[in-house]
């Protein structure tokens, strides 16, 4: 838990909640669970950013995250040598 927890929305806390469990089972390498949790965290994330309930600062973040992981699954999903033979 981070020093200043306290100080982030419940909305904030929910998604980090998600962020931390896709962490762990992509470093695990567990394609399917990692699939899965990124697929409810991205549910989770449209519907608050949907209906406003985001800030600006916390859509750039999330954003990120969601082109961080979209890369790494595509990686772990599809090997990490996916062009290795047959380059672009």
């Amino acid at each position: 838990m981070a020093m200043f927890d306290f100080l982030k929305s419940a909305n904030d806390k929910r998604l980090d909640e998600i962020v931390d469990r896709l962490k762990l089972t992509y470093s695990n390498a567990y394609k399917d669970d990692t699939q899965r949790i990124f697929k409810e965290f991205t549910d989770a994330y449209d519907n608050l950013k949907r209906n406003n309930r985001l800030s600006d600062k916390q859509i750039q973040h999330y954003d990120e995250v969601v082109a961080d992981y979209t890369q790494k699954i595509d990686k772990l999903v599809n090997g990490n040598n996916r062009n290795r033979y047959y380059p672009r």
